[in-house]
């Protein structure tokens, strides 16, 4: 009877310490871990317990989401394949603009015949890119890396069948103006293919990319 009294006390002890036990103390590395396997609402709670977990980065690299660009073109939703409902979020930036491609957390986007910017629509961050000197014609258009990285580069190209010539522009990181490559022949004998999951489905206005 007196073993059961003292483990009883022991567990109650435990208990104890467990609710006293100080969350903002855990390890950077511990904290990292469970990031990734949250999801938009959930990362914004995470940062708002306290300020150890505030500063936590947010990993670059997530498990892909499904977006959905309302009518309006401000409103989206995200779904997510583990959790039942979307999540909405309102992002004016997108007004009047047209997704073209997504990778690590960034659409890259078209407005108007020359304009093109990068937007990440978690962090609301918008990074412009020079004019094109001619209008949006591009058969296909994707991006290297993210628009934060030293690396990263733009190209897009567009074909035509029945002239039997093709085009490719360019342009890095840190470049001012759109670099244009012209051809004809046997570029034409090619399909335009973007890397799945980030596919831009602008028609029916769904991307599959990564949020970061």
């Amino acid at each position: 009877m007196a073993d059961d009294a003292d483990r009883e006390i022991e567990n109650s002890k435990e208990s104890e310490k467990e609710l006293n036990r100080d969350w903002a103390s855990l390890p950077t590395d511990l904290l990292c871990l469970m990031l990734p396997h949250l999801f938009l609402g959930d990362i914004k709670r995470f940062h708002n317990v306290c300020r150890s977990w505030r500063s936590t980065p947010t990993p670059l690299v997530q498990s892909p989401v499904l977006m959905s660009i309302g009518n309006d073109y401000t409103r989206c939703k995200f779904f997510h394949p583990l959790y039942k409902g979307p999540y909405s979020m309102y992002i004016p930036e997108l007004f009047s603009a047209v997704p073209r491609f997504c990778k690590d957390g960034w659409l890259l986007m078209s407005r108007g015949k020359h304009s093109m910017f990068f937007l990440n629509p978690f962090t609301k961050a918008l990074i412009n890119l020079p004019d094109l000197p001619d209008i949006y014609d591009f058969g296909g258009i994707t991006f290297t890396s993210s628009p934060t990285s030293s690396d990263c580069m733009v190209f897009g190209i567009y074909v035509n069948h029945d002239e039997k010539l093709f085009s490719i522009s360019t342009i890095c990181r840190g470049e001012e103006s759109w670099q244009d490559l012209y051809g004809t022949g046997e570029l034409l004998s090619c399909c335009w293919i973007e890397p799945k999951p980030d596919t831009s489905y602008s028609k029916e206005e769904l991307n599959w990319f990564e949020d970061a």
